[in-house]
């Protein structure tokens, strides 16, 4: 027949301080994860604002190409050597330039939210429990 094992307790000198020596680890744990998540977001807001500056210079790119292709073609050596007064030349129509469209900061997502907010109120109770315990 097989003996049951009992179970083995061991003292426990000074609780208290293992205690908070735990709840200080946890602490700066958690203050770590908060970086980490601040570093996270910080990245992909990065990476949303060079997707849109992409965006802005291939826009850009193609209209310059199209004001190129809409200018007239001069050759250097067939203008005149002599510049002719400003007042002199005719007006032509002006062209207005495209409003340009700052993009909107985005609002982060609500999930990258909750995990700051759930790193946040972690570390608030082990504040409170520290707080508790000296």
């Amino acid at each position: 027949m097989k003996e049951r094992e009992e179970p083995v307790y061991v003292g426990i000198e000074e609780p208290a301080e293992i205690r908070r020596a735990l709840l200080e680890s946890s602490k700066s744990l958690i203050k770590i994860l908060q970086q980490q998540e601040m570093g996270r977001q910080r990245r992909e807001q990065k990476h949303r604002l060079m997707r849109g500056l992409k965006a802005t210079m291939k826009e850009l790119t193609r209209l310059l190409a199209e004001l190129k292709s809409q200018m007239p073609k001069v050759r250097i050596s067939s203008l005149p050597k002599k510049p002719k007064p400003v007042a002199l030349l005719p007006q032509k129509s002006k062209i207005v330039p495209k409003e340009f469209k700052r993009p909107e900061a985005e609002r982060p997502r609500e999930m990258q939210l909750t995990e700051a907010q759930k790193l946040e109120r972690e570390l608030k109770d082990i504040e409170d429990k520290l707080s508790k315990l000296g």
